[in-house]
């Protein structure tokens, strides 16, 4: 699919369209994600990357996305859930990197907003990748 998802991309006039495993990039103001949500066709999932971070084992994992600022994203009223692929020496399961994300989240915004917003499994408001 990643070739025809990314002829779309193309024709809908996003910019630096790449092929990658299982994937297709774009490069873009948020703008650019509204557009492929709104007139992509093909694919199953638009994703926003929030920021990129070396992560050789959970404390990083942890700190990353911590340092992220999540009350742009998340408010007491939204739930969310995380869907954790990756791994490392310190990072063997999915599940267990998943838990490292939503620690880091919960903390932050319980720090910030004397509360964390619920995990929905099911059907969150927010779904993290």
């Amino acid at each position: 699919m990643e070739p025809v998802v990314s002829q779309e991309l193309r024709r809908i006039g996003l910019n630096r369209v790449t092929e990658e495993r299982s994937a297709v990039r774009f490069h873009g103001p948020l703008e650019a994600g509204y557009r492929a949500c709104l007139w992509s066709r093909s694919s199953s999932r638009i994703l926003l990357r929030l920021a990129r971070f070396e992560c050789p084992d959970a404390e990083a994992l942890y700190e990353g996305v911590r340092a992220i600022d999540w009350r742009e994203h998340l408010t007491l009223d939204t739930t969310f859930a995380i869907d954790f692929v990756g791994g490392s020496k310190t990072i063997r399961h999915n599940q267990f990197g998943a838990r490292k994300v939503k620690d880091a989240i919960a903390d932050q915004l319980r720090e910030t907003l004397g509360a964390r917003p619920d995990v929905d499994l099911k059907r969150p408001d927010i779904p993290i990748h």
